[in-house]
């Protein structure tokens, strides 16, 4: 269980938070955080966002990752995943993600994973790195649905994938009996006005 308040915001500065940051901001926010109190400083993921893509999205995130691997306050990488309602091509999102899996793997990192439309494709990528979940114990760096607004149904399924689940202020009211308490997470995904 991650111990954060909020494993997933946009808006940088909330204690019990994780900031999720673009590759290419991550050095602002580690610089900043040599300029406050430990209480203030941020905790980070690094994100490879399906709506953000470019062709040098994967190297600048690579480098990024690399880069700040050590630093104690970055956490967890994404928000990742695939997006069938964007207009980055898919082979674009498909590779974007299996690099992100791929660093988590390697650092032993969390995943913080965007999923629109494309379930079955985000199950079968993450499958080679899921710990399944008899083997999953509250250390496992968990694969995490964010912002998971979905029934019981597709919750269930994956639960039983190994995936743990993120709620935000709009979820279906009956998937939160289903959820074990060491998989269910808590975010606001508030984007800065």
């Amino acid at each position: 269980m991650l111990p954060f308040t909020d494993i997933h915001t946009h808006i940088p500065g909330r204690p019990g938070s994780i900031l999720s940051v673009p590759a290419e901001e991550v050095g602002a926010v580690v610089d900043a955080n040599h300029n406050k109190p430990l209480n203030e400083q941020q905790y980070f993921s690094i994100e490879l966002h399906p709506w953000h893509l470019t062709e040098s999205s994967i190297a600048t995130f690579l480098h990024a990752v690399e880069q700040y691997r050590n630093d104690p306050h970055f956490v967890a990488i994404g928000e990742c995943g695939l997006d069938g309602l964007c207009s980055t091509p898919l082979s674009l999102q498909l590779t974007a993600f299996r690099t992100a899996l791929q660093s988590a793997q390697s650092l032993g990192k969390p995943v913080i994973i965007h999923c629109v439309k494309l379930w079955s494709q985000v199950m079968a990528e993450a499958r080679p790195f899921m710990t399944s979940t008899k083997e999953r114990s509250e250390t496992t760096p968990p694969l995490i649905i964010h912002g998971f607004r979905k029934g019981p149904q597709l919750a269930r399924q994956l639960l039983d994938a190994g995936f743990s689940i993120s709620i935000g202020i709009h979820h279906h009211p009956d998937i939160l009996s289903i959820i074990p308490p060491h998989r269910l997470y808590h975010e606001t995904d508030e984007m800065p006005t």
